[in-house]
């Protein structure tokens, strides 16, 4: 199962620094990807959906298989580590007609 974390950053490089540390700590396996919002914000769900587009690209350029699960997150967020534990727990159990999960 790939999953890609889609970070949108507003600018606070602490905040992003917390955030990349804990999932760094946790998620080495993980593939994250940060838009900067800095100089135009375009918000939350248009910079996401930039960082989607490039994770497809990525794995059709690499030849590699597509990331199953996007993970979405503010710039603010602290990922405990048993979070990932629980990540790779549910998705794979998941109906595949889901479309949305929050963690």
């Amino acid at each position: 199962m790939r999953i890609g974390i889609s970070i949108v950053d507003y600018g606070d490089p602490k905040w992003l620094k917390d955030c990349l540390d804990s999932i760094k700590t946790g998620a080495s396996s993980y593939n994250y990807r940060v838009f900067y919002c800095n100089e135009n914000n375009i918000g939350f769900t248009e910079g996401n959906n930039r960082n989607i587009i490039d994770f497809l690209h990525e794995s059709q350029e690499e030849e590699t298989a597509p990331i199953d699960w996007v993970w979405s997150l503010n710039n603010d967020t602290i990922v405990p580590p048993e979070t990932f534990q629980a990540i790779q727990k549910v998705l794979p159990e998941l109906d595949e007609k889901i479309g949305i999960v929050g963690f």
